[in-house]
């Protein structure tokens, strides 16, 4: 045996060009699988300490626990290890917001924050009983304002109905059903603040601001939050404890653990990773399948001799798989170090990329090395490098000595086979012709270049379509149409006084652009048909919106007023006269003509662009629908029974609350407790009059929704003097555009909370918008990634495939040379077998990769409403990269044939 192995590492040494290219197909293969396996696990990894410091490592929280059930818990033996708070009680306080009128005292054990999440953001955690850490929304939506050393005193009870049960931590506000009890008076040391928990840990319906203490004995309900020893069976476990226990599963980590049931997010990266490997694998075996077949198709003769002097089957086979384990040997090591390396350093230039699309700005993505995700790449690498061994293997070793040492398997060949047309002989000449023959008297060895080119023009363009398409889809999904860069809402109905006072507040701030502020709703409009676009009535028609031969339609739209001087501006860049819109007695709005939206069908969701409105309807009048309002009252509609009209019914809000408690439909309310009111006097029909279409928006509005503007002062006019009660003005709303939208942010923060604002409706829109770029970033980085490997790969079997081919037929070049084959013509006719090979290659892979191109766009066709392209750029580089490789590698391989002496290569028989 010792004797094959020699010969076989001599072999590789003679061989050195084939050698290199197989060892370059294995590395480039192993590379590949471990950037795919290792760069899945990394993703895995990075979700997972993502939602560690999004809201902590426990894995089961069991909220509400009795003593009895607080020492069960801590009994059970699936428990690894645990944390937990305890209730001290609530307190009363004097919050803005009267909904969370409680401060929640909770006592923690001293390594609570291994568990769950707390982001100090002043001062430290609580280590004894006369400490406290406060939550920041105390004073950002409660208006109270406390500072790090200040000793505050409170009287602690627990919360109760008037029935005297007690109401479990995350209950909201009950008004006047609920009550304090048994207070005692407790003295606190503020010692830190900190940010709100996650809402799996506290419900943001809870009526209290959970303030954390350390040390203190329960006087109410307790929590544990726990790791399990067994996490697989978290739900088994949770099962087990029986109905009288509430456990809330942390699911989100659990979902990227793989522990929880359906984890889909789990096994779509784990799956779309075994996709890109079987793609790897097939390139692979192409390439390295190839490189072996070459290899014993050139041995077939010395494979004829030694069999002829004894050699079994069985010991060349082995000579084979030696030949691919010595191979494996050098190349696998190598693809391993490389796949790590590109990976790694892939992910380091992602990593703010991936923490902004995710919104995970304290975890940065990075190469976790897992060594078991490494010995499964090896493994996959060695399986496919052994497969493409032995196939061939199996083939040469069948071959009968005799056969192998004439090799006149090869030779086999009829007239009839190799005839080549008239035309050939024209147009390119007697070399021309012979590369025709020659294409044509070894069709296998040239369909395997032909295949390869045809992989990589297919692979290339369809990868450039899918990132286009999938970037288009990405892009106008995603984005919500709004330039401006921070938002700052408010919902409590007192906006109309409340924005000119932030605006006045924000809009000198340094790096601020642009501000403006509005009010607004959304509503559906009735209008006539007449005045639709033949674009948008299709639109409707075809989503079932509207029927044929009716005389209204509904839009979607949005009615807003906008401060004066930016609805000024308006005008001004539609060439409008400001005088025809400031009428109080006939008031007129303009409208802005341009609707991107959605219609959800049972063959999947379809986007739209659209201008709603003809422009020579103008103006036109919009009919909404909206319901009277009673204070304190929530209304319900009826069928009633004998007429079947509708009625509507104004139930009490205390009632409301309380049934929807116990019932989950409306067939049971009790309608002695309600108002009626009639069809005419529940409902209020308003007309609004749009006089001329505009191209230009507010920075308050979106450039994708439909909406019909009024300046600011005009509101009590269209609206009347109590038009918040209306129901069409959702929110106020101010808008900042900004250079610096990070460091403006967090200075109206810092304004508005000093000013007695409250910041939870603040919002970074700029960082969301970074965040939908970073995803498209991140799909293109990959998709091209990835499609440069597989090339590579596909380009390294073509260049093995035409290169060895070239050094097998050197006997063949020396002959026709010694017949009288100038330099000239030799060029000539290799230069025609490139051109067979490109023009093959783009006659079946272009169509095929416009097949694919029409595929991916009707895919992203169901979600995004495209016209269909041709990524022209992808068409035109695939094109040009075949001619250029096939060009490249013949130039290559032909350099050393030319200086071939024409008797010194007859003579040579070892090929």
């Amino acid at each position: 045996m010792d004797i094959f192995r020699k010969y076989t590492r001599r072999s590789l040494k003679t061989n050195r060009s084939r050698t290199f290219v197989t060892i370059i197909g294995i590395i480039l293969s192993m590379a590949l699988l471990t950037a795919v396996i290792e760069g899945a696990y990394s993703g895995i990894q990075f979700l997972i300490r993502g939602e560690i410091e999004r809201a902590g490592s426990y894995q089961i929280y069991i909220s509400d626990l009795n003593p009895d059930q607080y020492v069960t818990i801590l009994r059970e033996q699936e428990i690894k290890e645990s944390a937990e708070w305890k209730e001290v009680g609530w307190a009363k306080t004097d919050s803005q917001n009267e909904e969370k009128s409680y401060l929640h005292i909770q006592s923690v054990s001293h390594n609570f924050r291994d568990f769950v999440k707390v982001d100090i953001t002043q001062g430290r955690m609580a280590e004894s009983p006369d400490e406290i850490v406060l939550p920041n929304h105390l004073a950002t939506i409660g208006g109270l304002q406390y500072k790090l050393g200040d000793i505050i005193k409170l009287s602690v009870g627990q919360r109760v109905m008037s029935d005297g049960s007690r109401i479990v931590e995350a209950a909201a506000w009950r008004g006047s059903e609920e009550n304090i009890v048994d207070t005692v008076e407790k003295t606190y040391k503020v010692v830190g603040f900190y940010e709100r928990l996650d809402y799996s840990v506290e419900s943001r319906a809870c009526a209290g601001y959970t303030a954390l203490t350390c040390g203190e004995q329960a006087a109410g309900y307790m929590g544990v939050f726990a790791h399990l020893k067994h996490p697989s069976r978290i739900y088994e476990y949770a099962l087990g404890l029986g109905p009288g226990f509430e456990c809330h599963i942390h699911t989100d980590l659990m979902t990227y653990m793989g522990t929880v049931r359906n984890g889909g997010i789990q096994r779509v990266i784990y799956g779309f990773a075994v996709i890109l490997l079987v793609m790897i694998a097939f390139g692979s075996i192409s390439l390295i399948y190839n490189s072996f077949s070459i290899s014993l198709s050139e041995r077939t003769r010395q494979f004829g001799i030694l069999k002829s002097v004894g050699a079994t089957k069985k010991q060349l086979r082995a000579a084979v798989l030696y030949e691919a384990l010595l191979l494996a040997c050098i190349g696998i090591p190598a693809g391993l170090i490389v796949g790590c390396l590109g990976i790694g350093i892939t992910l380091y230039c992602l990593r703010d990329a991936f923490a902004a699309f995710l919104g995970m700005g304290g975890v940065q993505m990075k190469l976790v090395i897992s060594p078991l995700a490494l010995v499964i790449s090896a493994v996959l690498c060695l399986i496919v490098i052994l497969i493409s061994a032995w196939i061939p293997a199996g083939r040469a070793v069948r071959i009968a000595p005799i056969e192998a040492i004439r090799q006149n398997r090869d030779t086999k060949i009829s007239g009839k086979a190799v005839r080549t047309s008239k035309l050939t002989q024209k147009l390119f000449g007697f070399e021309g012709t012979m590369a025709a023959k020659n294409f044509k008297r070894n069709r296998k060895r040239y369909r395997i270049t032909v295949v390869s080119l045809f992989m990589s023009v297919v692979l290339f363009i369809s990868a450039s379509s899918f990132c286009s398409y999938l970037t288009d889809a990405v892009g106008g999904v995603a984005s919500d149409g709004y330039d401006l860069d921070i938002v700052y809402k408010s919902y409590n109905g007192s906006g109309m006084e409340e924005m000119p006072r932030v605006y006045s507040l924000v809009k000198d701030i340094k790096g601020v652009n642009g501000a403006t502020y509005a009010e607004y709703g959304g509503s559906v409009f009735e209008v006539s048909t007449d005045a639709l676009t033949d674009q948008f009535r299709k639109i409707l028609a075809e989503y079932g919106q509207v029927e044929a031969g009716a005389s209204s339609a509904n839009i979607g739209a949005v009615i807003a007023f906008v401060m004066d001087e930016e609805f000024d501006k308006i005008l001004a860049e539609n060439g409008l006269n400001r005088k025809d819109y400031y009428d109080k007695a006939s008031p007129r709005g303009v409208f802005y003509n341009h609707l991107v939206d959605t219609y959800y069908t049972e063959k999947g969701n379809k986007w739209f662009s659209a201008e709603p409105l003809s422009n020579a309807a103008f103006p036109v009048d919009l009919t909404s629908t909206s319901y009277r309002s009673m204070d304190g009252y929530i209304w319900y509609d009826f069928p009633n029974a004998q007429t079947g009209e509708t009625e509507y019914w104004y139930f009490p809000e205390d009632y409301v609350r309380e049934y929807w408690q116990t019932h989950e439909n409306s067939d049971d309310m009790d309608l002695s407790k309600a108002i009626r009111l009639s069809k005419d006097e529940a409902v209020i029909k308003t007309t609004f009059t749009a006089a001329e279409p505009v191209k230009t928006t507010s920075l308050a509005l979106s450039s994708q929704e439909a909406a019909i503007i009024y300046p600011y002062s005009m509101a009590d006019s269209v609206l009347g003097e109590d038009h918040l009660k209306t129901g069409y003005i959702g929110y106020s709303y101010l808008a900042v555009s900004a250079s610096d939208p990070s460091r403006v942010f967090e200075e109206m923060k810092t304004v508005l909370s000093a000013n007695g604002f409250g910041t939870e409706y603040l919002s970074n829109v700029a960082a969301a918008r970074n965040s939908n770029r970073m995803l498209v970033t991140i799909i293109n980085v990959f998709s091209y990634g990835f499609i440069i490997i597989i090339s590579l790969i596909a380009l390294a079997n073509v260049f093995n495939t035409i290169s060895t081919s070239i050094m097998l037929r050197r006997r063949e070049f020396a002959m026709l040379k010694s017949i009288g084959l100038s330099g000239r013509g030799f060029s000539k006719m290799m230069n025609f077998e490139c051109l067979i090979y490109g023009f093959r290659s783009l006659v079946f892979g272009i169509p095929a990769a416009l097949l694919m191109t029409v595929w991916i766009w009707t895919v992203t066709g169901n979600a995004f409403d495209s016209g269909f392209y041709i990524p022209w750029r992808g068409v035109v580089i695939a094109v040009a990269s075949v001619f250029i490789v096939v060009f490249a590698t013949m130039l290559y391989s032909t350099r050393r044939i030319r200086r071939d002496n024409p008797i010194d290569a007859l003579r040579n028989e070892n090929l």
